[in-house]
């Protein structure tokens, strides 16, 4: 139900109208809001506890990470963890740039002696 509707609920018409029921429907509509009510504590404790294992796991995954930087490591990750709401996706890209330049440098040496012996012999 949107906020607007619960917002327009004048609630002590609403008992009036159910006392005005007969008994039966009396009884079917309280039967339904306590299953109402249930279900949304039923909700409510569950996405509470996905939302508590999201924290620890988020938790765990910057401990790796700073462990990871903290030696030096080069870091490409993805991970998606969901919560009571929804679902958080975590990006992680980093580590020891110091290791990535003399790749690099070896990479484009190589490519330019096989660009010279192969352009160099004709």
């Amino acid at each position: 139900m949107s906020e607007t509707r619960i917002a327009n609920i004048d609630f002590n018409n609403t008992m009036e109208l159910i006392k005005s029921l007969p008994k039966t429907q009396q009884d079917l509509v309280r039967q339904k809001i306590v299953e109402s009510g249930i279900k949304m504590q039923e909700d409510f404790v569950r996405n509470f506890e996905q939302s508590k294992l999201a924290d620890a796991d988020i938790n765990k995954i910057i401990k790796v990470v700073k462990e990871l930087e903290a030696e030096g490591k080069i870091i490409n990750a993805t991970q998606t963890i969901k919560t009571g709401t929804g679902e958080i996706r975590i990006d992680v890209k980093g580590g020891d740039k110091k290791l990535i330049y003399p790749i690099i440098i070896a990479i484009v040496v190589i490519i330019i002696a096989i660009l010279y012996f192969l352009l160099g012999k004709r």
